[in-house]
């Protein structure tokens, strides 16, 4: 993407600079943060948007959720996705 596009920004986070901290994709790279304080609650702090890209280009994200526990329990389910035991 071209510089100043695409930016993943978390506007509750404020860089030594005291502007939003803002993350630009670069291919082969990731973001990793967790979303959780130390009491293991959800940090607001960590709320965060993906800034738009101009129409001839297209940004691709990936999730990956990682936790200490089994997350099977809050699995989305139907008759095609079943969960696996």
């Amino acid at each position: 993407l071209p510089e100043g596009v695409g930016h993943t920004a978390f506007n509750y986070l404020k860089g030594r600079d005291s502007l939003p901290i803002s993350c630009q994709p670069k291919a082969g790279r990731a973001l990793l943060f967790c979303n959780l304080d130390e009491a293991g609650e959800a940090d607001v702090l960590t709320s965060h948007q993906a800034t738009a890209v101009p129409g001839a280009y297209t940004k691709w994200g990936m999730n990956v959720w990682v936790s200490d526990s089994s997350q099977q329990a809050f699995a989305f389910t139907d008759s095609t996705h079943k969960l696996r035991e």
